[in-house]
């Protein structure tokens, strides 16, 4: 349901294949996503590597929905505070086969309420970017720092004019792309500048983008 709102969502047992490093495979989607949904269960409290995920959500803003399951169910340490969405047990029926499933009135519910939480944290995400960069550029001394459309900035030095380009997840050809236009339509005269805010680039994403960005002015 979530991809035919046009979400890409990664669920683990179904998107790693056999015998990849699990971990490492969870951390990557991690770093290429901009949204957690928790589902709290009765025994996710319990679950180390759920509260390694929640923890690296909040501690690289992305945004997160909670969605409580009916019951006694306990909060996953870290997770005080954070939007929550609770089921009842009339919003989960039992389908042909046995498994129980929510009902179509609760699935609208929950996919109303990701996509209202999604658009708050991609917008909290990319202004957190945003404000560190344009802090970063005026503890250096730039003599101007100006916001552009598609979450771009114009950084005006003595030296000339810089297109800072910015993504919450991980960076891709396409946004080099965009940061290569904007640059040619301004006419800025120093190399542009993609930030993205994953800790590390896997190696054979780096080497694509050197690939994609060797000869242009970019880094």
């Amino acid at each position: 349901e979530l991809s035919h709102f046009k979400f890409r969502p990664f669920i683990d047992r179904f998107a790693i294949r056999e015998g990849a490093n699990f971990q490492q495979e969870i951390g990557n989607a991690l770093e290429d996503h901009a949204f957690l949904l928790l589902l709290e269960t009765p025994d996710a409290h319990n679950s180390a590597w759920v509260f390694d995920e929640v923890d690296y959500a909040l501690s690289h803003t992305m945004g997160i929905l909670i969605l409580r399951w009916p019951g006694e169910v306990q909060e996953v340490p870290g997770s005080a505070g954070l939007p929550r969405l609770f089921l009842g047990e009339e919003d989960i029926v039992e389908d042909d086969h046995g498994y129980s499933v929510l009902t179509k009135a609760a699935l609208e519910r929950v996919l109303e309420e990701v996509e209202r939480a999604h658009a708050r944290g991609i917008v909290r995400r990319r202004n957190i970017i945003v404000k560190s960069i344009s802090e970063a550029a005026e503890a250096a001394g730039v003599e101007g720092c100006t916001s552009l459309s598609g979450w771009q900035l114009l950084i005006s030095t003595n030296k000339g004019t810089c297109i800072v380009g910015t993504t919450p997840r991980l960076p891709t050809a396409i946004d080099l792309q965009i940061l290569d236009r904007t640059a040619m339509r301004t006419g800025a005269s120093l190399p542009s500048i993609l930030v993205h805010s994953a800790r590390t680039l896997p190696s054979s994403l780096q080497e694509h983008l050197e690939w994609v960005s060797s000869g242009r002015r970019m880094a």
